[in-house]
C-alpha cells in the first residue's frame, strides 16, 4: 500500500513564499549574545497561564517570612528576579510555577 502524495496548490505556494520572504531568520550559536530588538513592549504583564521557572545556577532569593505571600506576589518575585525563592522558616524553596501549581523543594 502506498500513501497518496498531495500536490500543494500554486496559490498556497505563493502565500507561503510571501510569508517566508518577510521573516528575517538568523542563526545564532549557543551562548552567543543576541542583538537588541528594534523596539520593545512598554509593559510585560504577568499572565497566570505562563509557566515560570527559576535559574538554579544563581543563589536563591531568601525570604524570612513565616508564611507564604499570595501566589500572585510570589510569581512576580520570581519573574522579576529569575531566582528560586527560599523560605528557611518554612523549610522550602519554590523552584517554579507550573499550571497554577508550585514546584517546591524541601
Amino acid at each position: 500500500m502506498y500513501a497518496r502524495v498531495e500536490k500543494p496548490s500554486l496559490k498556497n505556494k505563493k502565500t507561503v513564499a510571501k510569508k517566508e520572504a518577510k521573516i528575517d531568520y538568523r542563526v545564532y550559536k549557543v551562548g552567543e549574545v543576541l542583538e537588541p530588538l528594534e523596539k520593545y513592549p512598554h509593559d510585560i504583564k504577568d499572565a497566570k497561564k505562563y509557566n515560570i521557572y527559576s535559574n538554579l545556577t544563581v543563589p536563591p532569593l531568601v525570604d524570612k517570612a513565616k508564611k507564604l505571600a499570595p501566589m500572585k506576589e510570589l510569581r512576580e518575585m520570581m519573574r522579576l528576579t529569575g531566582r528560586r525563592l527560599k523560605f528557611p522558616e518554612l523549610n522550602l524553596s519554590i523552584l517554579a510555577f507550573v499550571d497554577d501549581h508550585l514546584v517546591v523543594e524541601r
